[in-house]
């Protein structure tokens, strides 16, 4: 075949099946962002996750179908171009088969949920690792079977590819390193907190799947609260006490403790590392207490205990 042939069989070809082809390495990674679980929390994050895995499989057989259709058209470009066969059936087998290996092993690499699937002990290429994760999240929301699955203080987990790549999936992780379950961009962003990440807190999985049950026994994402100091008072001592929420707290965000009398805010002023605080309370009025942080970007106050009160009126 001369050089001039060559490029009159596989020169638009090529071209015509080249954008459909890029388009089906790149469908992953679109459907991985559009489906991506808004939590991973309790039922509405096994449903979500089950709906995820759906979405992956249906997309990765419609891929694979669509990388054959699409050799199957180059040969046929390609061949009526000359009128002859410059493309063999084999030829095409062959070609379609490496690129579906270089599509499982690519595109999924760099999207989804290989933290939950790891986790869950689910093992191969991301497709037979969703069609495990869906398997078990099912047989998760037909049973509704949890474990308690660590109890302790937690840090957040990026997972990284290489020392140029970052994917970034988030979970907590004992630090011992166990992995507990996957969070998504928002549960990050909300839990990503000095105080709660320092804290101890009690997870529980679902049997199966290991997506998160509950954290300190709430198992709604919007309603778990980063209140994590709590105050207790002796009228003997006149000492507000509480317990260190870890060893350093001076690695924490700055922590204010505001006082009021009969809901009037009167004073507030830095705690971290003060486990007893002296106030005597002479009158007759209810004194309130409270743990805070400062969001300076949103002018807004972030509560990390809840309102403690001292009711001296009766």
């Amino acid at each position: 075949m001369t050089r001039q042939e060559r490029a009159a069989a596989f020169g638009p070809s090529t071209l015509i099946t080249c954008l459909p082809l890029v388009l089906v390495f790149t469908a992953p990674i679109l459907i991985a962002g559009h489906y991506m679980p808004d939590t991973f929390i309790g039922i509405s994050g096994l449903e979500q996750v089950r709906r995820f895995c759906i979405a992956e499989l249906i997309t990765a057989s419609v891929s694979i179908a669509l990388i054959f259709l699409l050799m199957a058209w180059r040969r046929h470009l390609a061949n009526k171009a000359l009128d002859k066969e410059v493309i063999t059936k084999r030829q095409t087998v062959i070609t379609a088969v490496i690129f579906t290996v270089i599509y499982l092993l690519f595109p999924y690499s760099y999207s989804g949920l290989r933290v939950q699937t790891d986790d869950a002990g689910c093992k191969g290429v991301m497709p037979l690792r969703y069609a495990q994760l869906l398997y078990l999240t099912d047989k998760d929301i037909r049973e509704r079977q949890t474990e308690v699955s660590c109890e302790g203080s937690t840090v957040f987990r990026t997972t990284v590819l290489s020392k140029e790549i970052s994917k970034y999936e988030y979970s907590f992780a004992t630090e011992d390193g166990r992995d507990i379950g996957q969070l998504s961009p928002h549960e990050y962003r909300r839990f990503n907190n000095g105080l709660f990440n320092k804290a101890a807190h009690e997870f529980t999985v679902y049997k199966n799947s290991h997506v998160i049950a509950a954290i300190d026994g709430v198992s709604e994402t919007d309603e778990v609260s980063l209140n994590v100091i709590e105050f207790s008072y002796d009228p003997e001592t006149k000492m507000l006490t509480r317990e260190l929420i870890c060893e350093n707290e001076d690695e924490l965000p700055m922590i204010y403790l505001v006082y009021s009398e009969n809901g009037r805010d009167i004073q507030e002023g830095p705690i971290n590392g003060m486990t007893e605080m002296y106030f005597n309370l002479p009158y007759r009025k209810v004194y309130g207490f409270r743990a805070v942080m400062h969001d300076s970007w949103k002018d807004r106050e972030i509560p990390v205990s809840e309102s403690f009160t001292v009711d001296k009126t009766g």
